[in-house]
């Protein structure tokens, strides 16, 4: 009965004149005219309007194009419903404006929980410093008296004690002389992590490496029920390296490795040049290790799989913490793997441990791969 030229606009149609008289089903294109002459019955029917309803516009083919319509009965004087009444209006760019709002605020949210992360980066590797210095710090406060203590302990093990009190005596002195070892070894540590000093790099051939660290190992190996399987890259993989330093990486790793299997197991180590996935790429952006790698940047990985009992999984957080050990009293120091990934840090690696489905834990090693010296 009466049109406006946006809606001839909208049906893309000259004039008003070629719409007035025609029903919606003459006028659009099945099964869209029946279902809106449909909807008009209902309202006429029921008395019931519809209102800013919200959907995209079906009487165009223009796409992302959204309507609010509102749909009320026509009554006339006494106050009969004999049509119906319909508004529409275009809402499309206020959708478009919601949703590039709702993006801008899902990037907010990423963009914050990013800077959250680094500042909890910040605060870790602050505490780390301060725990460095704290651990430097005590560790030259102690040496001194320690040395103290072991010239005093190997000078009573050099004497002849009476026959009477020898064997008491020796005991005793040699539980000290232990003591003293490791006391020895944990301000080593603690000395390493507070300061491990300048690298001396030089192109090393990874695979040879780590068969050089399996013969510093070779004791442990003898001495237990283990069985190595060792997995080389298909070729010569070099990386630069500080031999010194990433041997006691790897002999620290490899002994972690053993105590894991106290009674026996299978040690896997496998050498692989790899490229980096877009995966593991995501899953670096919210680590704390040192190095970034870009998608498709080639790498060396040393994996090294043990088949003991694993780590708790309460624990898997803590294992890089200064003094945190999952070992029995007196079997670590709690630093190995604190020292271990600071070294590499140093030489812009990453070092990982995690449970394997299978059982066990597999430590990666992963950093740049360098041309062979010429």
């Amino acid at each position: 009965m009466l049109v406006n030229k946006a809606f001839c606009d909208l049906v893309k149609v000259a004039s008003a004149d070629e719409i007035l008289g025609r029903t919606a089903v003459a006028l659009l294109p099945p099964p869209l005219g029946a279902e809106l002459l449909q909807e008009d019955l209902r309202v006429v029917r029921s008395g019931v309007p519809v209102l800013n309803r919200e959907e995209p516009c079906r009487l165009t083919t223009e796409e992302d194009c959204w309507l609010s319509t509102t749909k009320v009965p026509l009554r006339d004087a006494n106050g009969m419903v004999g049509g119906v009444v319909t508004i529409s209006h275009d809402i499309t760019q206020r959708r478009r404006a919601s949703r590039q709002l709702q993006s801008y605020n899902e990037e907010l949210q990423r963009t914050n929980a990013a800077l959250k992360d680094v500042q909890l980066q910040l605060m870790h590797a602050e505490r780390l410093q301060s725990v460095g210095r704290l651990a430097a710090g005590v560790a030259h406060e102690v040496k001194n008296p320690l040395a103290v203590l072991r010239m005093g302990v190997d000078f009573f093990l050099n004497l002849e004690l009476p026959g009477e009190t020898s064997g008491a005596a020796w005991m005793v002195l040699e539980d000290m002389q232990s003591a003293i070892r490791r006391a020895d070894t944990i301000i080593m540590g603690m000395l390493n992590f507070s300061a491990p000093g300048e690298l001396q790099l030089m192109p090393v051939n990874v695979d040879e490496f780590v068969d050089q660290a399996l013969t510093l190992v070779r004791h442990e190996l003898n001495a237990h029920n283990y069985v190595v399987e060792r997995i080389p890259a298909p070729g010569p993989a070099y990386a630069l390296l500080d031999t010194q330093k990433f041997d006691q990486v790897l002999v620290n790793l490899l002994t972690n490795a053993f105590h894991a299997m106290p009674n026996g197991g299978t040690l896997t180590l496998r050498t692989m040049v790899r490229t980096v996935t877009a995966e593991e790429h995501h899953h670096e952006a919210g680590s704390r290790q040192g190095a970034r790698f870009r998608t498709g940047e080639a790498v060396i990985e040393i994996q090294i799989d043990d088949t003991g009992s694993g780590i708790p999984p309460e624990k898997l957080d803590k294992i890089f913490d200064p003094f945190f050990t999952t070992k029995e009293t007196g079997k670590g120091t709690g630093l190995g793997l604190t020292v271990a990934r600071k070294i590499v840090e140093l030489h812009e690696g990453t070092l990982t441990l995690a449970n394997r489905p299978e059982g066990g834990v597999r430590c990666a090693l992963i950093f740049k791969p360098t041309k062979e010296r010429t």
